[in-house]
């Protein structure tokens, strides 16, 4: 029956003593206890008081191994901060060098070789050759300069002819003719050693001569900023057939021994 009815219920705390739970004081005063705070160490440095993650008191030995610790810490984050710049340094050595080991090498061809004056006997050899190398500077951005040019004409191994041209420059995505004209040196001066090879005449007789170009030089890369690299590299062309419509003159065969070998030799 609802409070309308007229019974009178009985204190709360009276009713929950007859349904078994204690009885609550009324006087809360005695029951709200506080723990006294923990004694305080007071750093020797700071001044400060502290504390251990327990919240008691740090000894000085407990104080002391934290200095320890974080000093531990400090230097393990400048190991790792040193150990991160050196792999930024060597990564930008890395791309460095990816760089100057991509330039573009100029590609080298013999546009033309010709021979006049041709005279070759079991002692004596005689002649005039006029050649032109093709260099084609493939990168956008490099500009080589072609120092200290020294061309070379052999047959196998024996040297026959060699020459001097000057200097040259090719630009960023051109084309450079290099002509110059080598003629047979003394045999004193020369490999043949005061004889004709025995192949070389056995090939003229046939109406064909196999020769060989070397070219060599010293080439300075550089962009608009300075020298990239100072390098000396050695161009080859082999297999250069020299056809010969009458007995003193001849021309390059058509496809034969165009493109030449280059080898670079870094500063």
């Amino acid at each position: 029956m609802g409070p309308s009815s007229g019974h009178h219920y009985p204190d709360d705390v009276n009713l929950k003593v007859m349904m078994g739970y204690p009885a609550a004081s009324r006087d809360y005063s005695h029951h709200h206890h506080h723990a006294p705070p923990p004694p305080q160490f007071q750093s020797p440095h700071s001044g400060t008081y502290v504390y251990n993650a327990y919240g008691q008191p740090m000894t000085n030995d407990d104080y002391y191994k934290f200095e320890e610790a974080e000093r531990e810490r400090r230097a393990a984050s400048v190991r790792r901060l040193v150990l991160l710049l050196a792999v930024i340094l060597f990564c930008g050595m890395m791309v460095a060098a990816w760089l100057l080991c991509t330039v573009y090498a100029p590609e080298f061809s013999v546009a033309s070789l010709k021979v006049s004056n041709f005279s070759a006997t079991n002692t004596s050899l005689t002649g005039t050759w006029e050649a032109e190398l093709s260099i084609h500077n493939w990168d956008k951005g490099i500009t080589v300069q072609f120092n200290s040019v020294v061309s070379s004409l052999f047959y196998q191994e024996a040297l026959l002819a060699m020459e001097s041209p000057p200097s040259f420059q090719v630009p960023q995505m051109e084309r450079y003719a290099l002509k110059f004209n080598l003629s047979v040196l003394n045999n004193g001066d020369s490999g043949l050693n005061a004889t004709v090879p025995p192949g070389l005449l056995q090939e003229l007789d046939t109406g064909t001569v196999v020769f060989g170009l070397r070219v060599a030089m010293e080439a300075v890369f550089q962009t608009s900023g300075g020298v990239l690299s100072r390098d000396h590299i050695q161009i080859f062309c082999g297999n250069m057939a020299i056809v010969f419509s009458s007995h003193d003159q001849g021309s390059l065969a058509p496809g034969l021994g165009n493109t030449c070998l280059m080898s670079i030799h870094r500063e």
